[in-house]
């Protein structure tokens, strides 16, 4: 984790912890349409998150007794959560314990990625692709594409990539300590996520 001097640590709250709100929108839209799982995983996002960044700007700050870098491992699996749920969420399995059985198979296989090396950014995209697979496999087994409102999921897409060239910028954080690339990542992935989630129709007939 970079070092934050002194004085530049209250603007290191805005950009890295404060960021984090865009995540409250998502909470409350995915409660309201009933997607529980959803909601339980989005708020861990946000409190994993602002606990990890927390740990940046305070320095040696244990919260909840642990450190930086356990708190940076949790926000990672669960930032992989959030992928593989949007993944799940357009595969758009009729049969729940389907569905349920390949997200538990999912996270314990994020988990391995990141007992395998959380700091390596492959650990972390290895189990993001792998969602993006099974809906790719599925919806292609099937020969259709998700019913989808077209202006929302323009703009998550749009939000999705924006937020995903300023994670990317954001790894080097040597030349920005004070993560504002970073926050702009929290702030595009929730729009992005928020579209997302009210993009999906009524999807037509299928088996599985």
């Amino acid at each position: 984790m970079p070092y934050i001097p002194p004085e530049d640590r209250l603007l290191a709250t805005f950009t890295t912890v404060l960021t984090n709100l865009s995540l409250v929108p998502v909470i409350f839209s995915s409660f309201r349409q009933k997607k529980y799982v959803h909601s339980v995983i989005f708020v861990f996002t946000f409190f994993t998150s602002l606990f990890y960044h927390m740990s940046e700007v305070i320095v040696s700050t244990h919260v909840l007794g642990m450190t930086g870098g356990q708190w940076h491992r949790i926000d990672t699996v669960c930032s992989i959560l959030n992928f593989q749920l949007i993944s799940l969420y357009f595969a758009d399995f009729k049969d729940k314990n389907i569905e349920g059985a390949i997200r538990w198979g999912l996270l314990l296989f994020a988990l391995i990625c990141q007992e395998k090396s959380p700091w390596e950014v492959i650990y972390t995209i290895i189990p993001i692709v792998a969602a993006v697979l099974v809906m790719v496999i599925k919806l292609s087994l099937e020969r259709r594409a998700p019913v989808v409102n077209t202006r929302r999921i323009t703009w998550a897409g749009l939000f999705g990539v924006i937020a995903l060239y300023f994670f990317a910028v954001g790894l080097d954080d040597k030349n920005d300590w004070l993560r504002l690339n970073h926050g702009m990542w929290h702030t595009f992935a929730g729009l992005s996520l928020f579209f997302a989630l009210q993009s999906k129709e009524t999807s037509r007939p299928h088996a599985v």
